[in-house]
């Protein structure tokens, strides 16, 4: 197990005082979600995030490199995801036309069914 040094973060109530490099890391890309479906891609700020997150500007810095950096890290995050769901479709398909078609219900499901996109 990697034993990373804690982070100390700001004190909110109900947040642990310090975090680990992933627990911070989750907490940005949380915020930048939030922020971002919120004011839109153009008019979200660094700023907007670390305030959302309650972390500091080095926390973000430490992490990403800008906010492209951040969009970057959601979209990978995002495909993972989906590529999970559609894993597990497959899966259980039991002939290579169901696992076809689970496939392609699931892609349109992600496309076309904006709340089934924002679960994921």
């Amino acid at each position: 197990m990697d034993a990373r040094p804690t982070v100390p973060a700001k004190s909110r109530p109900g947040r642990p005082r310090a975090l680990d490099d992933d627990a911070e890391r989750r907490l940005l890309l949380d915020a930048g979600y939030r922020v971002m479906r919120q004011n839109g891609f153009e008019d979200a700020s660094v700023g907007d995030v670390l305030a959302e997150a309650g972390l500091s500007t080095r926390a973000f810095y430490r992490h990403f490199a800008s906010k492209d950096d951040l969009v970057l890290a959601m979209s990978r995050r995002d495909a993972a995801r989906i590529a999970a769901r559609i894993d597990e479709r497959l899966e259980t398909a039991a002939t290579s036309i169901d696992a076809l078609h689970a496939w392609v219900d699931e892609v349109l499901a992600i496309a076309y069914e904006p709340r089934r996109a924002a679960r994921v």
